[in-house]
Order: structure tokens, then C-alpha cells, then sequence
């Protein structure tokens, strides 16, 4: 851990859980996995305080434990999960996607969660309150809302947005998977041979990206009595939940959509509006297909759903598809089909033309080209255009010799020469030697340039971490401000009331000037609240400006992620 992530770790949590529980994490951020005892004298908080503050960060899912046996005795450590606390930093947008997808009522589960950690239906249900808009206090959740929650409850476990948080969801998974693997190392004999620990390993990783693009529902029971066809359009209607089981944000999913809202916006960008719609038609598709499946139990990823053009027709609501193909007569049908192969030509769909279907990309695969239009973007506002056409053309060609980037830029030799060097000190570019002989001579051999993207890839995530965090630095001291501009605002009215009360007028001076009456001090004191009025609505926007700043900046930062 870097001095960046301990600033980070307490930029976030000290706002939303106070200084003891940041300082514990901090400690965890800063030292590693750590025991009770260890974490009393390094965070320098006592032992009760150690525990309160691992209860709250295991209860929202920021903490691991792992149980270690030491001999006789079994020490129990803790770590801290840096991904779930640099994900605090987007509890706004999951609150906002969750309302944006399930109304006010999945707005209000989604804050609950935010707010108190993994929660079960009944919790839920005995917690929420409703905000009325008369401006009073907030009131209990009536019979009619409560039966709205709690279907929106379940549609929100259906649709996998809300994942069971069992006893077992917070064992250190790092742990868990060492220990497991070590006992099929052990089972494969005394001495596994290469093939051996390599097949292991290609199973391992098939098996650990089935799990995280194939979601199993945990906790769903089908009502009785209901078939599986009854609900066709809402088939959450015909599930139930524990409700003493606790559940928690679904981040992944969430990611997902996010995902999936960057893709749209893509395409609205790059093609037109339609092509948005179409592309919406496409992901609502396929993540039905794969809820339904996962419900089931069957394989559920999303970006194995092949789509065809028909489907989409009947899903997306277009009069005009705004394409002509001159004097050759078009069907809808054709000019969807034409949508669903310019998406793919930009990377934003997978199209066959032989079973003329799509699939989705995987999140990993538009990453990788959101990354490089991000690169690309860099590169203009820091080297120019030309050495930005370097770049275009060396993700387009692979590895190219200065002679080839320089006729394949038409830029003249010396510019290319001069771009690729400066790239090359930042480590944008590499230089690589290509061999002719088998000796390997440097005077018989070639060098050439390649984009090496994962240097950009770890550049850019720490310059948006440390943008991040300066960012959060900024709120908690425009915070702060904010405050001290409220208690001067309150201090004005108090003496502008003050003046208002006071009616008599003040004493004669020997010049024979009377002094300020009673109206001229109340008059300065309703000048002075105005003034305060005005720095403290100032100051309130500059945190609302950098609390947008901050998440604008997560945006690209969720791109740059390695899950």
C-alpha cells in the first residue's frame, strides 16, 4: 500500500463512518492483514473501539476475516478490501441506478443499504421510512408502501442487483482460495509434474470467469402453486424471499449497468440516437435471458445471449431508423440488421453474419477500447495530434518500424522520430528489438514501436486515484467552510433579531449628531445575513461542484479497474 491508498482510505470513510473506524481501516491499508490485539497498538485506538470498527466495516462488506491455527489456539486476522472502499466512492450512483430502474421505492433499499450495511427483507421493511412532500418530519412506510417494497425488494434479488450477505460472504476469499488450492496441489501427488499444475490452473481460472459472469440467485423460492410461464413479462412475481436473510448492493451487477450506460453513450455518440435505442434493445435483451437462466441455475452471462435483428424489431420502440439505402427498397428488419453491424464495427457488439445474431462484449473487451480512446485523448492533449495519429495507428497495426509510422501517419521523418521518443521516456510506447540471425547481433536486427498499454493502464488508475483523493480532500475542506458560513449566517440573524427588538433611539453626541438609531442597526443587520446568505450558498456550491467532479472522475476510473 501506497501513501495514496491510506489517504484514500481515509478521504472516504472519515465523511461516512467517522475518524475511529478510518483509523482502524488505515491501519489495515497501511500494515496489512492484522489481528485485534495488532490492530489496538498500530491504529492506536483501545479494544473496544478496534472491535466496533471491524463490526461496522465487516457489516457493509469492506473487511475480511480469515481464521488462522496457530498450534492449539485459532488467531482470527483481518484485512481490509481496498475495491469495496474505493467503490464508496459511487454509493451515489448506485442509489441513483437503482431509482432510475426501480422507481422511489428501490431508491429507498438502496439508501438503507448504503447506509446501515447488508439488510434483510424484514429489517427492510421495519426500517424504511417514507419522506412526505409537505416538508414534515419523515413517517413510518404505510401497509400499501410496505407491499411495494417489498416487491421491489424481490424484483431487485431477481434481477441480481441485491446478492445474499451470508456468514460465509466475509471469509477473506484470498485466504479461502489459497487454502483450497493448496489441497488440489497436494492431491495431485508428491511431485505434480508442469502439465499437471498448468491444467489445474487453466481449470481454476475457467472456473473463477464462469463464476463472475454466470450469477447463481441465492435465497429466491418459487411461490407455490405458480407456474414458470404465468409471469412472462414480470417473472419476479412469481418468486419469494427469505425475509430473515440479509442481502447487500450487488456491486458487480451494478458495474455492469454502469457498463452498459457508458456503451449506450458510445453509441449515441459516435452513430446517432437510434443506434442507442438499438444498442438498449440489445443489453435489455440479453440481461433478461441471462436473469431468467440464472434463476435457474443455468449459465447466465449475459454476453453469451445471442440476439437477432427480429428480436430487437419487436423490443424497440422506433418509427423512423433515419437510414437510406438509396433506390433499393429497405424492410425495418434491414435497416436494424445494418444498426446491429455498425455497433460492431465500432466494438460495441459481437455480429455474425452467417446466424446474423449479436452478442455483447464482454466488460473486459470494452474496456480495453474505452481505454484506448482515453489513451488517445491523453496523448492529443499532452504531445500534439500527430503523436495521437502514432498511437491511432499503432493499436490499429501492431508493432511498426519509425519508416512504416512516418508513411503510415504521413508525418515526416524527423516529427515521427521525435514523438515516438518522447512517448517512449514516458513509456507510452516500447521499444522493441526484432532479430533477423540467431546470435541475436544488435547490427542485424530491427527495433520497433508498440503501444505498451498496460503502463498506461497503471499510470492513468493512479493519476484518477490521486485525482480522486485530492477531490475528496477538497470536500471535507469545502465542508467545512460550508459550516462556518452556516453558524455566521445563524450569528447574523440572531443580532439582526436582536436590533428589531431594540426601539429606542440612540444618545445625543456633543456635536449635537445623534448616534445610530435602532432602524439603521437593523438595517446593517439585514445587510449582514444577506451576506452571509450569499458565502453560504457559494460555499454549498462549491461542494455540490466537487462532489460532481468526484464522479465524473469514478466514471473513467471504473474503466481503468481491473475487475
Amino acid at each position: 500500500m501506497n501513501n495514496n491508498d491510506t489517504r484514500l482510505v481515509r478521504a472516504i470513510l472519515t465523511p461516512h463512518f467517522g475518524p475511529q473506524v478510518a483509523d482502524v481501516a488505515t491501519a489495515l491499508a497501511g500494515k496489512g492483514r492484522q489481528s485485534q490485539r495488532q490492530l489496538a497498538r498500530s491504529s492506536g485506538q483501545p479494544a473496544p473501539l478496534v472491535r466496533a470498527a471491524l463490526v461496522v466495516l465487516l457489516q457493509h462488506g469492506l473487511a475480511a476475516h480469515y481464521t488462522a491455527q496457530n498450534g492449539s489456539s485459532d488467531t482470527t486476522y483481518y484485512s481490509l478490501l481496498m475495491d469495496r472502499v474505493r467503490w464508496r466512492v459511487r454509493v451515489p450512483r448506485y442509489v441513483r441506478a437503482a431509482e432510475r430502474m426501480f422507481a422511489d421505492h428501490g431508491r429507498l433499499i438502496a439508501r438503507e443499504m448504503a447506509v446501515h450495511g447488508r439488510r434483510s427483507l424484514r429489517q427492510i421493511l421495519d426500517g424504511t421510512t417514507i419522506t412526505t412532500s409537505s416538508g414534515s418530519p419523515p413517517v413510518a412506510a404505510a401497509a400499501a408502501d410496505r407491499e411495494r417494497i417489498r416487491n421491489t425488494f424481490i424484483q431487485m434479488v431477481h434481477d441480481l442487483y441485491l446478492a445474499p450477505a451470508t456468514a460465509d460472504s466475509g471469509v477473506s476469499a484470498l485466504d479461502a482460495n489459497l487454502t483450497d488450492y493448496t489441497a488440489q496441489v497436494k492431491a495431485l501427488g508428491v511431485m505434480p509434474s508442469v502439465k499437471q499444475i498448468k491444467d489445474l490452473n487453466a481449470r481454476r481460472d475457467r472456473l473463477a470467469e464462469e463464476a463472475l459472469n454466470n450469477f447463481q440467485v441465492v435465497g429466491l423460492k418459487r411461490k407455490p402453486g405458480v407456474t414458470s410461464s404465468e409471469y412472462r413479462d414480470k417473472a419476479h412475481k412469481s418468486w419469494d424471499v427469505d425475509p430473515d436473510m440479509p442481502y447487500a448492493l450487488h456491486h458487480a451487477q451494478f458495474h455492469r449497468q454502469f457498463t452498459f450506460d457508458a456503451m449506450r453513450a458510445t453509441a449515441a455518440t459516435k452513430i446517432n440516437e437510434v443506434a442507442r435505442k438499438v444498442l438498449g434493445s440489445v443489453i435489455r435483451l440479453a440481461s433478461d435471458a441471462g436473469n431468467a437462466a440464472a434463476v435457474t441455475g443455468a449459465r447466465s452471462s449475459p454476453y453469451i445471449q445471442a440476439i437477432s435483428p427480429a428480436q430487437v424489431l419487436r423490443d424497440c420502440n422506433v418509427k423512423d431508423y433515419q437510414l437510406q439505402f438509396g433506390q433499393y427498397p429497405a424492410t425495418a428488419l434491414d435497416k436494424v440488421t445494418d444498426y446491429m453491424v455498425q455497433l460492431s464495427r465500432i466494438h460495441l457488439l459481437h455480429f455474425d453474419p452467417t446466424t446474423s445474431t449479436a452478442t455483447l462484449p464482454t466488460p473486459a473487451e470494452y474496456r480495453s477500447v474505452a481505454r484506448r480512446t482515453h489513451t488517445v485523448s491523453y496523448v492529443t492533449a499532452r504531445y500534439g495530434t500527430s503523436a495521437a495519429r502514432i498511437v491511432r495507428a499503432l493499436h490499429h497495426r501492431g508493432k511498426l518500424e519509425e519508416k512504416q509510422i512516418a508513411a503510415a501517419c504521413m508525418l515526416p521523418a524527423p516529427l515521427a522520430r521525435s514523438q515516438c521518443a518522447a512517448m517512449l521516456s514516458q513509456g507510452i510506447v516500447d521499444l522493441l528489438p526484432v532479430h533477423k540471425t540467431a546470435d541475436r547481433h544488435p547490427g542485424r536486427s530491427i527495433y520497433v514501436y508498440e503501444v505498451n498499454d498496460a503502463s498506461v493502464v497503471r499510470a492513468t488508475r493512479a493519476a484518477l486515484e490521486l485525482a480522486v483523493c485530492n477531490a475528496l480532500d477538497r470536500v471535507s475542506v469545502a465542508t467545512a467552510s460550508a459550516e462556518a458560513a452556516l453558524l455566521r449566517l445563524e450569528h447574523a440573524r440572531v443580532a439582526g433579531k436582536r436590533w428589531e427588538s431594540s426601539s429606542v433611539s440612540g444618545p445625543v453626541s456633543a456635536a449635537g449628531a445623534t448616534a445610530p438609531t435602532a432602524v439603521d442597526g437593523a438595517e446593517s443587520a439585514e445587510g449582514a445575513v444577506e451576506e452571509a446568505e450569499r458565502l453560504r450558498i457559494k460555499r454549498v456550491e462549491a461542494v455540490r461542484t466537487l462532489h460532481v467532479t468526484t464522479l465524473r472522475l469514478d466514471e473513467d476510473w471504473l474503466l481503468f479497474e481491473d475487475n
